[in-house]
């Protein structure tokens, strides 16, 4: 079997998620034996992420700017997207890739759009991250979205091979745009620490967490709302929100409205999540749509007790359908403010959920994802 030697990863950006995932795949390139060349493509530099020194072989399209939350059909879009496939073609053709891997549905497309004009060989692997069908009906119009839906379906056919997060995302996937084959399961995996140290619960002042991009999709005026019941039972509660992007502004507006903002910290971009995760009792998470979220997991392997919507399509295969955490309804707010009252009054209970989550959190490891795509690799 021959080694693979040489691999492109595009992806749209790395902030959130997205990064940590792009940063472990750098690490199949560290094993001394393989002897692995990894070129990262990246179509945007972010604003506050600090890349590891792994990834000092990141080349950005774009400096500055954001894409939108929403797709939109315009001729901007389209010029834009050629001018992507152009430099991607000059990177690909000076780095002479084995094996392609495209990074959400934009680095997808893009990479099979340009393998089909230019009758590429290259391999091509296609990784998708979210629940794909509810994301493009909530992020375009019908007639866009039935558009994409048969671009997609013929490209991702094209593929070499479709890789997802979880098992309901690959369902998904393999039934809404019609695959011929059903995409490979690889879980996101974290590098879980060997010693944690539990904080004990002060039932008079709790402490709430969620780390996340301040968007639509996160739904953090749900959460807000949920802390507000919490509050008006325990006064002294806190809520800790981490993380910037385009909601931020309206976010702090908001709480300032429902008289909060003593109450709740907006912490913005922080290089070191763990500081704010040590000083934490609870982890939250109020997506509307979710792949399966770094973030539940690196809280997970701290031993914080989670509280989380059961949104598309990851939180529930982490948890187990609530086995290991507590599942709420999407959008659903007076749930999930008794579940903060509920988890954040208990001593046995939130004792109980905190030893429940670091152990679950050993079963997405890393290593077990690197090896899955590895295999993936080699099987080309």
């Amino acid at each position: 079997m021959r080694e693979i030697s040489k691999i492109i990863v595009l992806a749209k950006s790395i902030d959130g998620g997205t990064g940590t995932f792009v940063e472990s795949l750098l690490k199949l390139a560290k094993l001394p034996e393989k002897g692995t060349l990894i070129k990262t493509l990246v179509l945007e530099k972010p604003q506050h992420r600090l890349l590891s020194k792994a990834a000092n072989n990141f080349h950005f399209f774009k400096t500055q700017g954001k894409y939108p939350q929403n797709y939109t059909l315009s001729l901007s879009n389209i010029v834009g997207f050629l001018k992507e496939i152009s430099w991607i073609n000059k990177q690909i053709g000076e780095f002479e890739p084995d094996v392609l891997l495209g990074v959400g549905v934009h680095a997808n497309l893009l990479l099979m759009v340009h393998k089909k004009i230019l009758r590429r060989n290259t391999p091509a692997v296609l990784t998708t991250h979210i629940e794909l069908n509810k994301t493009l009906t909530k992020k375009s119009s019908p007639l866009l979205k039935n558009i994409l839906t048969k671009i997609i379906t013929f490209f991702y056919n094209q593929a070499d091979i479709n890789v997802c997060v979880s098992r309901k995302a690959s369902t998904s996937l393999k039934t809404n745009f019609k695959l011929k084959k059903s995409p490979k399961v690889i879980y996101n995996g974290i590098k879980t620490p060997t010693k944690v140290k539990s904080i004990p619960l002060n039932t008079k002042a709790p402490v709430f967490i969620t780390v996340t991009r301040l968007t639509t999709q996160k739904a953090i005026e749900t959460l807000i709302d949920a802390f507000k019941i919490f509050s008006e039972k325990v006064p002294s509660g806190r809520l800790l929100i981490v993380g910037d992007g385009p909601e931020k502004t309206k976010l702090i507006k908001y709480a300032k409205n429902l008289h909060l903002e003593k109450k709740i910290q907006f912490t913005g971009w922080v290089s070191n999540v763990n500081h704010y995760l040590a000083r934490a009792n609870i982890f939250t998470l109020s997506s509307t749509r979710e792949g399966l979220p770094y973030a539940l997991l690196e809280a997970m392997s701290q031993g914080k007790p989670i509280i989380s919507t059961n949104a598309p399509t990851g939180p529930s295969e982490i948890l187990d359908n609530g086995k290991y955490g507590l599942l709420i309804p999407v959008g659903n707010i007076q749930k999930f403010g008794k579940a903060m009252i509920r988890l954040g009054t208990n001593k046995k209970l939130y004792q109980k959920m905190s030893r429940l989550s670091q152990q679950r959190s050993s079963d997405f490891s890393e290593n077990k994802m690197l090896e899955g795509y590895e295999k993936v690799f080699l099987n080309l």
